[in-house]
């Protein structure tokens, strides 16, 4: 090799063993290796990339059919009783009871027709009218029978359907809930009491009115009979509309009994029966 040849070809090699020293440098020294090196899958593109789970956020806080079923973390804690009952100088809530006794009513489902149907001729049986705001749901599942109940002096009155917030649904959709299968008669409690001066036109456009409570017995939070009991006896005033539900565990004829005993002991009265009640006539107590 001559002497030329031998300083081009060296000339040669450094230039490589720069090109070689500079792309060493650029690439950091944990870099990764490519997905064709590795032999990993790429990573896919933004239209490729898979869809994140579902988030469920429930719009109104789910319906209690049976006993006890944790509620959300807000329903924990119950109100202090004064929270529970109207203001100073409120008065009652609107409502057909214009006498001092009592009203004992009740929400939502029974857990069987069995059970309910034993309540309703027991509580006749004490001579005591109780009022029942049920679901049409509950109608349709043949947990209530509505004309047995009238039959035996309770009154029953329309809870919508299916249990949704009245202040968050369209006027059709209220509309809707107040239709057959919902209990039709004069009166209605919307779920939850979520109520409003328009929710208010919606349902007396259909012919019904509002009848909502003056004490609410939380009894929904799980609360053993023997409390509810003693909730209701110490502190139901004259005139009063007590909230219960009929799938705890105040629907029952001894449950009512003690009340009925308990607030005599005060010098109070329940609703009584008085014969058969209509859906839409005159409510008496």
């Amino acid at each position: 090799m001559s002497l030329p040849q031998a300083a081009t070809r060296a000339t040669i090699l450094l230039a490589s063993l720069l090109l070689a020293l500079t792309a060493c440098a650029q690439v950091p020294p944990n870099a990764p290796a490519s997905p064709s090196a590795s032999g990993a899958d790429p990573s896919p593109t933004p239209s490729e990339s898979p869809s994140a789970e579902p988030v469920v956020t429930p719009t109104s806080v789910p319906l209690i059919t049976g006993l006890p079923t944790p509620w959300p973390s807000d329903y924990v804690t119950g109100k202090p009783v004064e929270q529970r009952r109207p203001g100073p100088g409120e008065g009652h809530t609107a409502g057909p009871n214009t006498t001092d006794r009592i009203v004992l009513t009740f929400d939502d489902c029974p857990r069987s027709l069995d059970e309910f149907k034993q309540t309703v001729t027991g509580v006749e049986a004490l001579g005591v009218r109780v009022v029942l705001f049920a679901l049409g749901s509950c109608v349709q599942e043949g947990k209530i029978d509505v004309d047995f109940a009238r039959q035996h002096g309770m009154f029953v009155y329309s809870h919508s359907v299916s249990h949704p917030q009245f202040t968050k649904i369209s006027d059709d959709a209220i509309r809707k809930q107040l239709s057959p299968p919902a209990v039709q008669g004069a009166w209605v409690r919307p779920p939850y009491g979520a109520t409003n001066k328009h929710v208010k036109q919606v349902i007396e456009s259909l012919g019904m009115k509002i009848w909502l409570w003056d004490f609410d017995t939380e009894d929904w939070r799980g609360k053993p009979q023997e409390q509810v009991v003693g909730e209701v006896v110490q502190y139901a005033e004259a005139g009063d509309t007590v909230l219960m539900h009929m799938q705890w565990h105040a629907f029952n004829t001894q449950a009512i009994a003690e009340m009925k005993q308990g607030l005599e002991a005060r010098g109070l009265q329940l609703c009584r029966v008085d014969g058969p009640a209509t859906a839409d006539g005159p409510f008496t107590c």
